[in-house]
């Protein structure tokens, strides 16, 4: 009987310490995973920190930078449960064209810190952490000169993040949306390594990209990631909401670049914002940048024109710096091109 209350009480520990308010440190330097291309690995120059704003957990953030003065600065902010790791590529392509890229992991995600226990599900008390992350960052971290132009790249629900942060006062020269309407994840499960990468789930054609995240998570136990909690999901429709209504006369300089054909969620979200243009990519699915060459070829060379523009306006001198730019992507979407709220090749994707 003894024995019997002793282990009792040894398992209500463990379990209070698995899930209880215990918070988790934060993570860097990830291991490389074996199975991985080397496209997919590093990019040379890269450096990791850690931010972080008053009480709230350290969330981290990578750098890597051109060996040439940048053209531009880049600030991506990834979609839930989808690391920095899984951008090193982006990354690299970007740095060859002379841009400085800076990704900012989600609060309680990957690399960053979590306020509780298990620290493979994803749960934050709201998302204003993540807002003042993405500010300081800009502000403490990146510090602008003012010369350079800033592009602030929000991918899935990062492009919320993104689009959030600008309208509560972030000052950047450009907002690029990409998949602002990607359906959330499911709620959390215990991760494992037959937890279905973004292949399995349909956000991508890709079996290689679509792995990446996976092989980061299964070779670096601190970086996974099974899901959000409930509550997570219940602030995410509020937060997305808002964003949205918020959104109306933003007047920022937007690229958004829709899994297509486009949703109309995303043509109004470019209609409210003004100064929008929008780029359905026919047939994609959602995880553009994790998307087999076909999609992410012109995903990619969508984004680097955007930034092009913006870039060479900022060398400009005297009154041509402010001068009009000849446009770099088409138009927003008439009302007759809204064919169908579905998109092809996935069920994953539907605006329902």
């Amino acid at each position: 009987m003894f024995w019997r209350v002793v282990l009792v009480v040894m398992i209500g520990g463990l379990a209070a310490g698995c899930y209880g308010p215990v918070p988790v440190q934060p993570f860097a330097e990830s291991r490389t995973p074996p199975d991985l291309a080397s496209r997919f690995f590093q990019p040379e120059g890269w450096a990791w920190g850690f931010i972080q704003v008053g009480s709230n957990p350290p969330q981290r953030y990578g750098v890597v930078s051109t060996w040439r003065v940048p053209r531009a600065t880049i600030i991506i902010l990834p979609d839930t449960q989808d690391c920095t790791e899984a951008w090193f590529e982006t990354a690299t392509d970007l740095t060859h064209r002379r841009y400085s890229v800076w990704v900012l992991d989600r609060a309680s995600e990957c690399g960053s810190g979590r306020i509780r226990a298990p620290s493979d599900r994803v749960d934050v008390a709201s998302f204003a952490p993540d807002i003042a992350a993405v500010k300081a960052l800009l502000r403490i971290v990146v510090r602008p000169n003012g010369d350079t132009p800033v592009i602030l790249l929000g991918q899935g629900q990062g492009a919320i993040l993104a689009l959030s942060a600008v309208e509560t006062g972030l000052k950047v020269d450009g907002l690029v949306l990409s998949s602002p309407s990607m359906k959330s994840t499911a709620e959390w499960r215990p991760w494992s390594q037959s937890t279905p990468d973004a292949f399995q789930s349909a956000k991508t054609h890709d079996p290689w990209r679509g792995h990446v995240t996976q092989s980061w998570m299964t070779a670096n136990p601190d970086l996974r990631g099974s899901g959000p909690s409930s509550r997570w999901l219940r602030q995410a429709t509020q937060f997305d909401q808002d964003a949205r209504r918020n959104a109306k006369g933003l007047g920022l300089t937007t690229l958004i670049l829709s899994p297509g054909p486009a949703l109309t969620k995303d043509l109004d979200l470019c209609g409210a914002i003004g100064t929008c243009s929008l780029i359905p990519l026919i047939d994609a699915r959602p995880a553009l940048s994790l998307e087999q060459d076909t999609w992410r070829g012109p995903w990619l060379d969508a984004i680097v024109r955007f930034i092009a523009v913006k870039a060479d306006a900022a060398r400009r001198v005297g009154p041509d710096r402010n001068a009009p730019a000849i446009p770099s992507v088409p138009s927003p979407l008439s009302e007759d091109q809204r064919s169908k709220d579905t998109i092809s090749g996935s069920d994953q994707n539907s605006d329902l």
